[in-house]
């Protein structure tokens, strides 16, 4: 049989796992809302490893990026700031 050549994990996908199973009530109020295409049929992925980023929501197509804000974001407003540019382009 021929062999099929796995894609090999994102280095931050642990990361990302442990991100999903700790969300916050803001994530896990969104994600009731967007999970199963329930949002105009858009698939939406949550705590998504891009690049050197793990953002909280993501939809490939159309191309979406949702970061909800709180409290752990205030330290972190130089990274977000790093964030914001990235997803800009």
């Amino acid at each position: 049989m021929g062999e099929t050549a796995m894609k090999p994990r994102h280095c931050l996908q642990t990361f990302a796992k442990e991100l999903r199973n700790n969300s916050t009530d803001a994530e896990r109020l969104l994600w009731r809302s967007l999970r199963n295409s329930q949002l105009e049929g858009v698939k939406f992925r949550r705590q998504q490893p891009i690049e050197s980023y793990i953002v909280d929501f993501v939809s490939f197509d159309p191309r979406i990026i949702i970061e909800l804000d709180g409290g752990q974001h205030a330290e972190n407003e130089e990274y977000d700031g790093t964030l914001v540019s990235f997803v800009s382009c």
